[in-house]
């Protein structure tokens, strides 16, 4: 919709520009078809509280980052694939690990949770896996 409506007054407004996003869905085959995971947003959040989604959020320097600490992200989108990993595991608890997934260690995933920044040392400590098969 590009049209302002009746009255309103956009002149002050200034856009941003996007911010760069990732988002997973994780899936897997149940008895009944396929599943899909979905995590509750807290009722104390801004944006959508107490609506079911997908994992993601934005990109951030610890993401950059990771892709000269791993290898295996010096791909195409490696920041966006690193986000991934490091929201699902603060969001759900749990990690990608090839064909299956994986709990994370509750006191890293609680570090995660306190400070994003601490997601890329416990990765590196191999107390999070960082393994982009099948994704």
């Amino acid at each position: 919709m590009s049209e302002v409506p009746e009255g309103v007054d956009l002149s002050g407004f200034v856009r941003k520009p996007p911010r760069p996003t990732a988002t997973m869905t994780l899936t897997r085959d149940g008895p009944n078809g396929p599943e899909v995971l979905l995590g509750l947003r807290s009722e104390t959040m801004a944006a959508f509280p107490g609506y079911w989604a997908f994992t993601g959020g934005g990109v951030s320097r610890v993401d950059a980052a990771a892709v000269d600490s791993f290898s295996v992200l010096d791909v195409e989108h490696g920041k966006f694939i690193a986000c991934i990993l490091r929201e699902t595991c603060e969001e759900l608890g749990v990690a990608p690990n090839g064909d299956h997934v994986i709990s994370i260690d509750e006191s890293a995933r609680f570090d995660v949770i306190k400070d994003k920044a601490n997601w890329l040392p416990h990765a590196e400590d191999c107390n999070i896996p960082v393994n982009i098969d099948n994704i």
